[in-house]
């Protein structure tokens, strides 16, 4: 465990550092100026994701019981009620919006997290 809190530093500055180094020897396409930018930024995006992110999903996969997942997936599914209401009020839609604000509430309130569906 020693080793990963002195290495995933080091590895995280590394992998901003790389998304700075640049050949420049070649031109710009200039039909996409960005394209130098994006790809340092698609390098960084995946280094991280390859040696950050996907070992902290794969040990959350492995340590939580599938009971908690289903839990944490219901309680943000249920959160995105609220974008769902405020979307439905916005284009005056009252009836979903009546039905977003429903599930919401039954679902927060009785605890079944995200598991009822009328529609």
């Amino acid at each position: 465990m020693h080793t990963i809190k002195t290495s995933l530093p080091a590895l995280l500055a590394m992998s901003l550092l790389a998304g700075c180094a640049s050949t420049g020897d070649s031109e710009p396409n200039p039909q996409d100026p960005w394209e130098g930018f994006n790809r340092n930024v698609y390098t960084f995006n995946d280094t991280l994701d390859r040696y950050a992110l996907k070992p902290v999903a794969q040990g959350y996969d492995y340590v939580t019981p599938e009971l908690v997942q289903d839990g944490v997936g219901n309680f943000f599914s249920n959160l995105g009620e609220v974008r769902t209401m405020f979307n439905s009020v916005l284009q005056w839609k009252w009836a979903n919006a009546g039905v977003s604000t429903g599930r919401l509430l039954l679902n927060s309130t009785v605890g079944i997290g995200g598991l009822f569906d009328p529609a």
